[in-house]
């Protein structure tokens, strides 16, 4: 797997599925007794007009998209977790079939540049 694939599995398995699972509990929390906030918030979600709906799904598409570029730029190091002034490096390593190949690589594209080339039209320009 290298960098580009690792980034389009990340938009199917975290990115869409997200976006996805969101809509879905705020139209219709699941389970036999969900907790009593998500009832809640449901109720308020089902209660909006129709383009108030599309207002908060496009909160969510960008509340998720935030998390997963913050994440990123972690990992490539540009955003910092250390506070102190020796900062350490986070390598990403995919290990199949006892082949390991490094995601993130130093000189390579950022994962965040990755992640927002691929998500800009669907979370910013739709």
């Amino acid at each position: 797997m290298n960098q580009e694939e690792f980034i389009a599995a990340i938009k199917v398995a975290v990115h869409d599925s997200a976006i996805k699972g969101m809509k879905s509990v705020l139209a219709s929390p699941p389970g036999r007794n969900p907790h009593e906030k998500t009832k809640e918030t449901s109720l308020w979600f089902n209660s909006l007009p129709e383009e108030d709906k599309q207002q908060v799904e496009e909160i969510i598409k960008q509340s998720v998209h935030a998390s997963i570029f913050g994440f990123l730029s972690v990992i490539d190091g540009v955003r910092a977790i250390e506070s102190t002034p020796e900062k350490g490096n986070l390598e990403l390593i995919f290990n199949k079939d006892g082949k390991k190949t490094l995601i993130n690589e130093p000189q390579g594209e950022m994962l965040h540049d990755t992640y927002q080339s691929l998500v800009q039209a669907e979370v910013f320009e739709d």
